[in-house]
């Protein structure tokens, strides 16, 4: 497996050369498509190697999201996934896993999830959501619980699991937190409506007009128009070309966090002038900024 990831870097001159070739002074029309995805491949690949952390987390997904999923399986079942975040490493196998490993795993995730004493216990939360697995009874049931006590910035992690548990009020609750006075509840809110995909047109309102509510420059701002332009909140192309370029401009201006969401949503509004700004960004010293760059420009070869 390491000897498959070897190849794909060689292929671009190993991982030194990854960095500097982003820094070349050769215009990046000369390189094809095939360029972009092998680069881009071999920086998340790099990433995955160098970060076991939840930036190489990140790189993971990102590589499971563009066909690479068996170096991925390879890599966490092997003596080095023992080294990442617990449930960052429980969630990748769960994502690539058939029926019955996957519910092992999320059976994993949820013990964690059922421990108070858990210091990972809200990531665990947010990957049963992420993972879109409807929670056993006994986890329903402690969701409910948190999702009345907790802070608004807390509560979104249990509405958001369940949603899949068959709450018809969750989206409902997650559209009223958009205008809460946390940000960071009107951060999540947007993420989590984000990942459902809601169609409804009245939560979609409420998005599009608390993304413009937002204070510029803000960290929730980003991830509020990110859901806003993934959903299509307003179906206006030329609001949607404001919201691709602002969203586009926090590739370099960051911070990080605002990158890599950044980096999850813009792939269909890529257009060939971007291309040598997502090249640069492949050697940026922030590793979630080179991911959302990295899956920006694997999104554009594979529409090639």
């Amino acid at each position: 497996m390491y000897r498959r990831c070897l190849l794909i870097l060689l292929a671009v001159g190993g991982m030194t050369h990854v960095h500097s070739m982003a820094n070349s002074p050769t215009p990046a029309k000369a390189e094809s498509s095939a360029d972009w995805r092998t680069r881009a491949t071999a920086t998340l690949v790099e990433m995955m190697h160098r970060e076991p952390t939840w930036v190489g987390i990140h790189a993971a997904e990102a590589l499971i999201r563009h066909g690479e999923g068996e170096q991925v399986r390879a890599f966490f079942l092997g003596p080095d996934g023992a080294a990442f975040p617990r449930i960052g490493r429980l969630r990748v196998l769960a994502t690539l896993a058939s029926e019955p490993a996957k519910n092992d795993l999320v059976r994993e995730i949820e013990t964690v999830f059922l421990d108070p004493a858990a210091p990972d216990r809200k990531q665990a939360v947010e990957t049963l959501a992420k993972l879109r697995h409807p929670l056993s009874p006994e986890a329903r049931t402690l969701a409910q619980s948190l999702a009345a006590e907790m802070p608004a910035s807390e509560a979104v992690l249990p509405l958001w699991s369940l949603h899949y548990s068959g709450d018809a009020t969750a989206v409902k609750k997650l559209t009223q937190l958009l205008t809460a006075e946390d940000p960071l509840a009107r951060q999540r809110a947007g993420y989590a409506l984000r990942w459902i995909g809601t169609k409804d047109t009245a939560v979609l309102k409420a998005l599009a007009l608390a993304a413009e509510r937002e204070a510029p420059m803000s960290l929730p701002r980003v991830f509020l128009l990110s859901s806003a332009l993934q959903l299509a909140a307003n179906p206006d192309p030329a609001q949607q070309k404001i919201w691709k370029q602002e969203l586009f401009s926090r590739l370099t201006t960051g911070p990080s966090a605002a990158a890599y969401e950044a980096g999850q949503t813009l792939g269909p509004w890529v257009t060939p002038k971007d291309i040598p700004e997502l090249l640069r960004l492949l050697s940026h010293p922030e590793g979630d900024t080179q991911i959302g760059a990295a899956l920006l420009l694997l999104s554009s070869a594979s529409r090639s």
